[in-house]
């Protein structure tokens, strides 16, 4: 089996998990700080859909903004297992996908405080998370320094 396949072999099994693809739309939006259509709907249910049917490829923003949604970490743990030095970027990668989430997390907070439907202290506990999360990504690249 290809890389190709055995990654949208796995993405069918965590758009599953996720309710199907308008829920993973959704997950995916709120991970990655996209508002969603005044319907309260994800504008990529299309796009899921065809990723789904093998039309269209998965992104690498995507499936970790899903992966970090459900807590179900199945293509990192696929890709980073098959690949020499695993165990050392092992960390790296859950990092990034948790950068990814608390960002989306702290983007979505803001757009809510700015609909009126959330607060100014909720965005800002968002935020200092996400800044949590980015220091830490910091210090495993090695402090910035170079």
């Amino acid at each position: 089996m290809s890389d190709a396949q055995m990654i949208h072999a796995l993405m069918i099994g965590l758009v599953e998990r996720s309710g199907g693809p308008e829920n993973a739309a959704r997950m995916i939006d709120a991970c990655m700080g996209r508002a969603l259509d005044s319907d309260s709907q994800s504008r990529r249910k299309g796009t899921i859909s065809k990723r789904l049917s093998g039309q269209l490829s998965w992104p690498l923003d995507e499936i970790l903004a899903l992966e970090a949604a459900t807590g179900d970490d199945r293509v990192s743990a696929w890709w980073e297992a098959r690949r020499p030095g695993a165990a050392a970027n092992a960390s790296l990668l859950q990092l990034a996908a948790d950068v990814t989430r608390e960002s989306g997390e702290a983007i979505g907070a803001v757009l809510a405080l700015l609909s009126k439907k959330g607060t100014r202290q909720e965005a800002l506990k968002e935020a200092l998370e996400g800044q949590a999360y980015f220091a830490r990504l910091v210090a495993e690249l090695g402090g910035g320094d170079d």
